[in-house]
Parts: structure tokens; sequence; C-alpha cells
């Protein structure tokens, strides 16, 4: 029965690319282009992210996901009523023993505007291409070679019409953010509160995804909806920040809560550069009936690291061993992050929020 179990597990990544679903991450708050072209320059003039997640290791063949996201806001002043940004993200993603390939690259143009003194309203919109690729096809199994006992190598496959190779097709979606920061401040021991709430869609085309040459089969549009929030009381060196994250993608649905506690260990200097700003953030994330998540993010000056484990509590973790996947983030902003005044005449372009 294990074995069977294994056979099963070992073509997960074909079986998944069939039913034509994105790549997930832990870490959202490190990857805003996967979840809403509308967050592009809205809390940075200048970004820079890598992301790399690791899933099912226990297995002989780990699912590798390596992405990057640029991002980069035009004449944003701090009282500019309106600022446009641009960006540019690539993914590649690795999945099971045929090395099912996904590789993706797109480019993201957003429209802020602000609306009060306090909160901007941003439009997103993202497009590009999308390759996907079988690299061993030989490594594929199929349910005809199973004898009712065992797998039979030998057996001949018997599916028709099926070309593996590669294959490119354009993508497009778009979203919409309200932010909210209290001060011009990014974030302060004084005025740290902020939040952000959005809604995005991604596969406006629902492009055809299919190795089969009759195939029809198409990516299904992603929806997305998210709540995230940081509270900090004014001169504590303390914050929390809650969070929320549904998405939707045909009959597959995944909802996050999460919640980090956030310690500013010192504020950058506004008038040397003799003080870093630091800050260290640690917590969970629960996602629903599939995997908890320790995370932790590191800040100092222009840099930031982020790691997360997702912990198995669906029903594969007897085969996995409760071993999901680890993940971490790289981040840098031109600016540093906390401290530091911006915007301080229309002479001059802000860094960040």
């Amino acid at each position: 029965m294990k074995k069977i179990y294994l056979i099963a597990l070992s073509s997960l990544g074909f079986l998944f690319a069939t039913q034509a679903q994105d790549v997930h991450y832990s870490l959202y708050g490190e990857a805003p282009s996967v979840l809403n072209p509308g967050l592009t320059g809205v809390a940075y003039d200048f970004r820079a992210n890598v992301n790399y997640k690791s899933q099912w290791k226990s297995f002989n063949s780990a699912y590798k996901t390596t992405a990057a996201n640029i991002e980069t806001a035009f004449k944003h002043r701090k009282l500019k009523a309106a600022y446009v940004a641009a960006g540019f993200n690539f993914y590649s993603d690795v999945a099971g023993d045929a090395k099912f390939g996904t590789t993706s690259f797109n480019g993201n143009f957003s429209t802020i505007i602000r609306v009060s003194k306090n909160s901007k309203l941003s439009i997103g919109l993202t497009g590009g291409a999308t390759t996907r690729k079988i690299k061993e096809d030989d490594k594929l199994t199929w349910s005809n070679q199973y004898d009712g006992f065992k797998f039979q190598e030998s057996f001949e496959s018997g599916e028709k019409n099926f070309a593996p190779g590669s294959f490119t097709r354009g993508d497009f979606g778009g979203g919409i953010n309200w932010h909210y920061s209290e001060s011009n401040l990014y974030i302060s021991s004084n005025n740290g509160t902020r939040a952000d709430v959005g809604a995005s869609v991604y596969h406006f085309t629902t492009p055809r995804n299919s190795f089969y040459a009759d195939g029809n089969d198409k990516i299904n549009m992603r929806y997305n909806g998210y709540a995230t929030v940081v509270l900090c009381k004014k001169g504590s060196n303390f914050s929390i920040a809650p969070g929320l994250i549904y998405q939707r993608q045909g009959t597959t649905q995944e909802l996050i809560v999460s919640s980090l506690f956030r310690v500013i260990i010192h504020e950058q200097s506004v008038h040397t550069a003799n003080e870093k700003a630091f800050a260290i953030s640690a917590g969970l994330q629960y996602r629903l009936q599939d995997a908890l998540i320790p995370t932790a993010l590191v800040e100092y000056d222009k840099y930031a690291l982020g790691l997360a484990y997702d912990i198995s509590l669906s029903n594969s973790s007897t085969a996995s061993k409760s071993k999901g996947g680890f993940e971490f983030c790289l981040r840098y902003n031109w600016s540093p992050g906390y401290g530091k005044m911006l915007g301080i005449s229309n002479n001059h372009t802000t860094n960040s929020e």
C-alpha cells in the first residue's frame, strides 16, 4: 500500500499541472507580485525581492520554486496627489519526478492615488508569458500501468495524443489595493500603524494549458482577497501584525490566517548614519486544514531576511512525515525601514512609505 501511495505522489507534479493551479507561498508579504499587481510601488519606492521554496522533501523529488521581483515608483513625492509605478517579476517552478517546469515573466504597472492625508488607492495590471515544460516524460506513470496488485513499468501507458515538450502562453491579471499609513515614517515606534486591503484576479484570458494535441484544459482564473494590518501603540517599540489571505482557483481554495509579533530594536538615525534600523518579527500562520507555518522576519538597514516552514497537517502528512516546505526570502529597499523622514520638499523624491 505504501508503494502505491508513493507511485501516486511521484506523478503529483504532472497531475497538479493538468489541474492548472498556481504556485503558492507562505511569505506572501515578501512576494507582492503574486498577491496583487496593485501593490506595486505602494509601500516602497524601490524594492527587490528574491524568494525560494522547497516542498515535499521527504520524497525523492522535492518541488522547488524560485522567484524574483523588482519594482520602482516614478516621481513620487510626499504631497503628490498621484503617481505611477512599474515592476518586473519572474518565477520558475519544478515539480515531481518528471521535472514538470513552469517559467513565467511578467511586467507590472500601477497607478497610485492619494485619497486622503493617510491613505492611497492603487490599481495595477500585470501581463507577460508563461512557459510550461516536461523535461523527463519517461518518468511519468499512468493508472493503466497498475495491474491491480503492483505497478508494472513494462506496461504501455496507452495515452494517445500526448505530446511532451513545451509551450508558451500569454497571461494577464489585475487588482486594486487600499493602503493606510499614519505618517510619512515607513514604520517607527512613534507612529507605525498601517494597513492594506485588496483584491485581485489573475489569468484574465484563461490560457490553454495542455500537453495533449486535442486537449482543451485551461488555466482557471485565480481570485485573491486579503487584509493585513500593523498595529502599533504610539511610543512603543512593539507591534502586532495580523493578516488574512483568501485565494480561489477553480475548485481549489486556500485560507491563511496569520499573526506576527514585531520588536523594533532600534530605529534609523534621522540625522546621522550611526544607528541602523533593526527589527525582528516572529509568529505563526495557519493554512486552513493544511499546514501550520512558523514564520520569522529580520530587518536591518535596507535589507530583510524572511524564513518560514510549512508543517503539514493535511491527509498527506502520513506519507510526507509531516514535512511540508521550507521557504526563505531576501529583500532590499532603497531606504532604511525605520524613522527616516521622507519627502522633505517637493524637490526630493521619497524612498519609501
